[in-house]
C-alpha cells in the first residue's frame, strides 16, 4: 500500500515537471541553432570582406572613369587598344597551354602513383608532389633563373655540348615552362583521389566480359573521372590566369598579361588607373564565370555524376 503510495506521487510529479516545462526541448534546439550562427559569423565576416565588398568596389569602379563620369568607357578603350587585348590574348594562351600541359602530365603522374601509393615509394613521391604544389611565385623564379637563365646550371652545361638558345625562360615558352611546373603538382594532388575511387572490381568485370585494357579506360575509368578532369582543368585555368608573382618575377613586369597590367595600373608605376584596373578585373572576373557555366553545362548535358 505504502509503496503504490509513492508510485502515485512519482507519476504525479513527472507530470507536473513535464507540464511546466513542456518547451525545454525548443529551447535547446534554439540555443544549439544560435551557437552554430555564431560559430559561422567569423566566416561570414571574412567573406563579406574579403570577396564581397572588394568585388563591389570592382563593379562599381569599373563602370566610372578619372573624371567620375559613369559609362562603359574604360571597356571600350580596353577593347580598341592593342596593348590591352595582348594582355587578355596571352593570359588566355598562358592559361590555356599550361592547363593542358598539367591536366596530360597530370593524369599520367596521378595514375602512376595509384599503381604504387602502397609502397614507401609511392608514399614518399606523393609527399613530394604535395610539397611542389605550394612551390610557386617567387622561390620558383628564382629556381627558374639558377637552372635555365642564362647563366644557369643547365644551360653552362648544355653550352658545352654546343646547344645554345634551348629556352629563353624570360620569353613566352618560359613562362609557360613555369606555369607548367607548378601546374602539374597540382593537377596530380586533385586528379589522385579520383583516380583513387576507380574500383578494380570494374576493370575485372570489364575483362570478364572481354573488354581489353584500351576498352575499359575509353568506357569505364574516362567518363567515370570526367567531372574531376573538367573540374581540375577549371582550377588550373583559374590558378594561371590570376598567377602574378611567378611572371612579375621572371620579367621585372614587362610581360603582358592582366595580372601584371592590374598591378601596374594599381601601384602607379607609369599612371595611377585605379578604374581601368577595375575593368580589368572585371573582365577576368567574366572569364572564369563563362568558364563556370560552359563546365556546369557539359556536366548536365552529358549528366555526368
Amino acid at each position: 500500500m505504502i509503496a503504490k503510495f509513492f508510485r502515485s506521487r512519482s507519476e504525479q510529479t513527472t507530470n507536473v515537471i513535464l507540464v511546466k516545462y513542456p518547451n525545454s526541448g525548443f529551447a535547446d534546439n534554439a540555443l544549439k541553432g544560435l551557437g552554430e550562427y555564431l560559430a559561422l559569423l567569423p566566416f561570414v565576416v571574412l567573406v563579406v570582406m574579403f570577396i564581397l565588398l572588394p568585388l563591389g568596389l570592382i563593379i562599381f569602379n569599373a563602370f566610372y572613369n578619372e573624371y567620375g563620369e559613369f559609362g562603359f568607357g574604360n571597356f571600350s578603350k580596353i577593347f580598341n587598344s592593342e596593348f590591352y587585348l595582348q594582355a587578355l590574348v596571352l593570359s588566355l594562351k598562358i592559361s590555356l597551354y599550361s592547363s593542358l600541359i598539367g591536366i596530360i602530365i597530370g593524369f599520367q603522374g596521378a595514375y602512376s602513383l595509384y599503381a604504387i601509393k602502397d609502397s614507401a615509394l609511392g608514399r614518399a613521391l606523393i609527399s613530394l608532389n604535395t610539397l611542389l604544389s605550394n612551390f610557386s611565385g617567387v622561390p620558383l623564379a628564382f629556381a627558374m633563373m639558377i637552372i635555365f637563365g642564362s647563366s644557369g646550371v643547365i644551360t653552362l652545361i648544355l653550352s658545352r655540348f654546343g646547344i645554345n638558345d634551348l629556352i629563353d625562360i624570360y620569353s613566352f615558352k618560359g613562362i609557360l615552362l613555369s606555369y607548367a611546373y607548378f601546374q602539374i603538382p597540382v593537377a596530380i594532388l586533385l586528379l589522385f583521389p579520383a583516380i583513387s575511387g576507380l574500383k578494380r572490381e570494374w576493370q575485372e568485370s570489364a575483362a570478364l566480359l572481354g573488354a581489353s585494357t584500351r576498352q575499359y579506360f575509353f568506357k569505364v575509368g574516362l567518363p567515370v573521372l570526367s567531372p574531376a578532369i573538367l573540374g581540375t582543368f577549371i582550377i588550373l585555368f583559374a590558378n594561371a590566369l590570376g598567377a602574378y608573382a611567378t611572371a612579375y618575377a621572371l620579367t621585372s613586369g614587362s610581360f603582358n598579361i592582366l595580372p601584371i597590367r592590374i598591378a601596374a595600373m594599381i601601384a602607379g608605376n607609369l599612371t595611377l588607373e585605379p578604374n581601368m584596373a577595375a575593368a580589368l578585373a572585371l573582365i577576368l572576373v567574366g572569364l572564369m564565370l563563362i568558364i563556370t557555366f560552359v563546365h556546369q553545362y557539359l556536366l548536365s548535358r552529358y549528366k555526368i555524376d
